[in-house]
């Protein structure tokens, strides 16, 4: 309603996700066609929390991305039906860049006048240093963040460069150390679906190939689940470069490990077998889990069963057990290979 509404004005290049969430994807198809977006959200908690994670979505793509947002409780076709077209139409002039958005919104999340609020707004602004394009733009944004904030921007370049090579320094160590296990810290952790899903998404050829046999949902790990959701939109639409597909990911912290993981030189070698292993492990996890469901149901039929149905019931799990038995053993034998 709020792009009818915009276009009712006479505002006609206004577009909307259609009740999404604005994704990585749209972005894409954005760029495509023009160099700058207007964000435009409304001003309540959710609508304050959209325009956030779109403004990095947008830079990430490339796009100079600014933002309104729109009166107090209030949406476009709140202000077309109370205000008229006049009032509408002037909104497009109140807007700010997207960076100076995301300071105004860290002063308002967090408490300046402590240490602690100043750390929680340096890594509030993370995501977004993520998405600039280039170094220049991410050491003028620093700068104009340690002005308004009250932060040295050196220490705010040290501590978004620490963080950056948070996950660059887990990646070569697992390369170097096989028994090397990162510290689960929050989503840093690394898991077994994480790390296969950065493979395939490192060799994307081979996912047409493996995505027969996994489904998102069965990923334990959500970003494991996100990189799925990346590989299988990017496969829909012809895209088939890592280069092309990292865009699709809205955390810009896969992104980041992504990147660090091909950086680190440690699937250079085995990247096939990375793959191959995950997938079996994938695999096993998902059958034993099934085996596990089809033991508590012979348990339940073996001492209420009786009769000759109840007989061939009971036999008929059984074969069925000894059948997964036979490939969760297969499949951990080409594991341990």
């Amino acid at each position: 309603m709020d792009a009818i509404s915009f276009h009712t004005a006479g505002i006609d290049y206004a577009v909307a996700p259609l009740g999404t969430a604005f994704t990585s994807r749209q972005a894409q198809i954005l760029a495509r066609r023009t160099g700058k977006v207007l964000l435009c959200f409304d001003s309540d908690e959710a609508g304050k929390k959209a325009a956030e994670r779109a403004c990095s979505i947008a830079e990430a793509a490339g796009l100079n991305a600014s933002v309104v947002m729109v009166g107090e409780g209030k949406d476009a076709s709140e202000i077309l039906e109370k205000s008229g077209v006049d009032a509408l139409k002037k909104i497009p002039d109140y807007s700010i860049s997207s960076g100076e958005f995301l300071i105004r919104r860290s002063e308002e999340l967090f408490d300046m006048a402590t240490v602690e609020g100043k750390s929680k707004a340096s890594s509030f602004l993370y995501p977004y240093l993520d998405a600039l394009g280039t170094e220049v733009k991410k050491n003028g944004f620093l700068e104009i963040v340690g002005r308004r904030l009250g932060i040295n921007p050196t220490a705010l370049l040290a501590d978004y460069v620490k963080a950056t090579a948070l996950d660059m320094s887990h990646a070569s160590r697992a390369g170097k150390d096989k028994n090397f296990s990162p510290k689960p810290q929050g989503s840093a952790a690394r898991t077994a679906d994480y790390f296969f899903m950065t493979a395939l998404l490192l060799k994307p050829e081979v996912f047409p190939s493996v995505r027969e046999s996994i489904g998102q949902e069965d990923f334990e790990d959500p970003r494991a689940r996100e990189v799925f959701q990346a590989l299988a939109e990017a496969w829909q639409n012809g895209i088939n470069e890592t280069a092309s597909i990292l865009p699709l990911i809205g955390d810009a912290s896969i992104r980041r490990f992504v990147v660090s993981v091909a950086a680190s030189g440690e699937l250079d070698l085995d990247i096939d077998k990375v793959i191959k292993d995950g997938l079996n492990q994938f695999l096993t996890r998902k059958l034993e889990k099934e085996r596990l469901k089809l033991t508590m149901d012979i348990a339940k039929a073996s001492p209420q069963g009786s009769g000759q149905d109840a007989s061939v019931g009971l036999l008929e799990l059984l074969k069925t057990k000894m059948t997964l038995d036979k490939e969760i053993s297969r499949l951990k034998g080409e594991v341990d290979e």
